[in-house]
C-alpha cells in the first residue's frame, strides 16, 4: 500500500509521502453533531463544512450563519453590487480576507476560519461559494489535482478568484511509482491492460490523478475529510485514514477517494486477527469493493467464526457479525454463500454443545442456502442420520423418518452415506421378519437392502458384520424352509461380500450337510 498511497496528493496545494500502520475502529464520530450531519440527506452546505471538528455543534454552526449573514448583508448595503464584476469580486476577496482569513495553514478545517482566522485553499474557497450563492452570483470550484478556485460567472466573464497564493501545484511521479499505480487502476477496475498498451501508462496515470473538474460545496465539504485522511495516512494512522475516507466518500464520491479506501481496507485486511465486530466492519467494506477477492473474504469469514464458535464459544458475537454482513454486504452471491457458512458453524457449535436439535435446525438452514456445496450437503446427512439414531423408535419409524427427509431434500436418496442409512434400517427389519419366519416381509426388506448397497458409489463405508448378518439370517430362512439349495445360493453370495463371516461360514457348512 505504500507506494500507492504516495501517489494521493492532498486538495490544497502541498504533496505528502506515507506509510503504514495497523488496527480498525467502525463508525467513529468526533462528535453527535458530525453524525447527525453525515447521515442527514437535507444537511445543508454550511452544515457540511462545520461538521468537521472535535467540538462542532448546531449552536457553533448558527452562530457562523449569523456572521456570514452580516457579512452579506453589509455587503448588499455597501453599494458593491453595483460595481462591475471584475471589480466587485476583487473587492468581495478583500472583504472576505479582512473579516475572517487572518493566517494561511495547508491542513486547515473550516470551521478553524471562525475560531482563529485560519484557512487553507479549501476552506478559504468554501467560505467564498457560500458569499456568492447568498448574493445570487454564478460560479464555478474549479479542481485541479493539488489546489480548489473560484471560477465566478463562469459562462460570461469566467473571473478566476484565488483564495491562496497558488504554489507547488505540480509534481512528476517517479515512473516505478507511475507503474505500481497504474498497475493498481486495473486491478480494482479502474483501467484495463488494453487502455494502457494504447495509451501508455503514463497517460493512464494522468487521466485518472491528475485532472481538472467542477465540483460543487457538498464535494467541497467532503474533500476536507479526503484530505484528513490523506494527513493520517502521512502521520502512520491508518485507522483514522479509514475513518475520514469513509466519510469522504458520502459527499465527494469520486474514483480516487473510493481507490483510497479500497487500498486501506486491503491493509487492514492484511493486517487483522478476525477477533472482533471491528474486523467485520472492513471485511465487508473490502467485499463491498468491485474486484475484491470474495475467497479471500469467505476465508478470513470462516477464520473469525471458527474462533468465536468452536474456540471461544462466543455465539452472540457471530450472530451480531451475520447481522451486520446482511446488512451491509453488496454482492448477493458472497452473502449466500456467507449465510450458508454462518448456519453451518453455528449448527457445528450446536453439536459440540450436544444439542442435537438446534444442530440440524441449523444444518438445514446452511444447506437451504446453499444447496450445491458438496460440504453442507455431507453435514446436513450427518445431522439426520445422527437426529435419528439418538431416538427409541423402531426401524418402521426410523425408515419413515428417512423418507420424510428424503422427501423434503431429494439428494438424500443419492446420497452415499444417507443410502448407508437406508441399509442399516432395512437390514434390521429383514432380519427382524426372516427370525419371525415371516419370509413375504424379510424378503422385501432384504431386497430393499440390497438396492440401496447397490445404489451407493462406496461400500467401503457398510459394516461387513452387518452385511453377514443379513445374508445369514436370510440364508437361516430358507434352510428352515428346507429350501437349501436356495439357502446355499444365498450364503455364498453374502460371503463374496463379506469374507470369513463367522455366521456365515458355520451356516454354509450345515446347509451342505443336508445337502449331502
Amino acid at each position: 500500500m505504500k507506494y500507492l498511497l504516495f501517489i494521493f496528493c492532498f486538495t490544497g496545494c502541498f504533496f505528502l509521502t506515507y506509510s503504514q500502520t495497523s488496527g480498525f475502529e467502525l463508525e467513529k464520530y468526533r462528535s453527535d453533531y458530525e453524525r447527525e450531519v453525515l447521515l442527514n440527506k437535507h444537511a445543508t452546505h454550511l452544515e457540511m463544512l462545520m461538521a468537521l471538528g472535535d467540538d462542532a455543534s448546531a449552536e457553533k454552526t448558527l452562530a457562523v450563519k449569523k456572521q456570514l449573514d452580516e457579512f452579506v448583508n453589509e455587503v448588499k448595503s455597501s453599494g458593491m453590487m453595483r460595481m462591475s464584476e471584475a471589480k466587485l469580486m476583487k473587492e468581495l476577496h478583500k472583504k472576505i480576507h479582512e473579516r475572517f482569513l487572518r493566517r494561511y495553514k495547508y491542513v486547515s478545517p473550516f470551521n478553524e476560519i471562525f475560531k482563529t482566522g485560519q484557512y487553507n485553499c479549501v476552506s478559504g474557497t468554501a467560505l467564498f461559494a457560500l458569499v456568492l450563492e447568498e448574493l445570487d452570483i454564478p460560479y464555478n470550484i474549479q479542481e485541479m489535482p493539488t489546489h480548489v478556485y473560484i471560477m465566478a460567472y463562469p459562462d460570461t466573464k469566467a473571473i478566476s478568484v484565488e483564495m491562496t497564493a497558488l504554489k507547488d501545484a505540480s509534481y512528476i511521479p517517479a515512473r516505478k511509482d507511475v507503474s505500481k499505480a497504474v498497475r493498481t487502476l486495473v486491478e480494482f477496475g479502474l483501467s484495463t491492460p488494453e487502455k494502457i498498451r494504447q495509451q501508455g501508462e503514463l497517460q493512464v496515470y494522468n487521466a485518472f490523478f491528475n485532472t481538472n473538474s467542477v465540483v460543487n460545496l457538498k464535494q467541497l465539504a467532503g474533500i476536507q475529510y479526503y484530505n484528513e485522511a490523506i494527513v493520517a495516512v502521512n502521520e502512520n494512522q491508518l485507522l483514522l485514514a479509514f475513518e475520514q475516507i469513509s466519510k469522504a466518500e458520502k459527499w465527494y464520491d469520486v474514483d480516487k477517494a473510493r481507490l483510497l479506501k479500497a487500498e486501506l481496507l486491503v491493509t487492514l485486511m492484511a493486517d487483522a486477527d478476525f477477533s472482533s465486530m471491528d474486523d467485520i466492519g472492513y471485511l465487508v467494506g473490502y467485499a463491498n469493493i468491485k474486484k475484491a477477492d470474495q475467497t479471500k473474504v469467505y476465508y478470513q469469514y470462516a477464520k473469525f467464526l471458527n474462533a468465536q464458535l468452536l474456540t471461544k464459544g462466543n455465539k452472540a458475537l457471530a450472530d451480531s457479525s451475520y447481522t451486520y454482513i446482511e446488512a451491509h454486504l453488496q454482492d448477493t452471491a458472497t452473502l449466500k454463500r456467507m449465510g450458508a457458512l454462518y448456519y453451518f458453524c453455528v449448527s457445528d457449535y450446536y453439536s459440540n454443545a450436544y444439542n442435537l436439535k438446534k444442530q440440524l435446525e441449523y444444518a438445514e438452514l446452511s444447506y437451504n442456502t446453499s444447496v450445491e456445496t458438496p460440504g453442507i450437503q455431507l453435514w446436513l446427512v450427518r445431522c439426520i442420520m445422527l437426529s435419528i439414531s439418538k431416538t427409541n423408535e423402531d426401524e418402521e419409524e426410523i425408515l419413515a423418518k428417512l423418507d420424510a427427509y428424503a422427501d423434503k431434500y431429494p439428494f438424500l436418496r443419492k446420497h452415499n452415506l444417507y443410502l448407508v442409512g437406508y441399509f442399516y434400517a432395512y437390514a434390521e427389519l429383514s432380519n427382524k421378519f426372516y427370525v419371525d419366519n415371516d419370509g413375504t416381509k424379510g424378503k422385501k426388506y432384504f431386497d430393499l437392502a440390497v438396492q440401496a448397497m447397490n445404489d451407493m458409489e462406496d461400500k467401503e463405508v457398510l459394516d461387513q458384520d452387518n452385511i453377514g448378518w443379513l445374508y445369514a439370517e436370510a440364508g437361516a430362512y430358507l434352510y428352515r424352509e428346507n429350501d437349501y439349495k436356495a439357502a446355499l445360493k444365498i450364503l455364498e453370495e453374502g460371503l463374496k461380500l463379506a469374507p470369513g463371516h463367522e455366521r456365515i461360514v458355520a451356516r454354509i457348512e450345515i446347509v451342505k450337510t443336508k445337502l449331502k
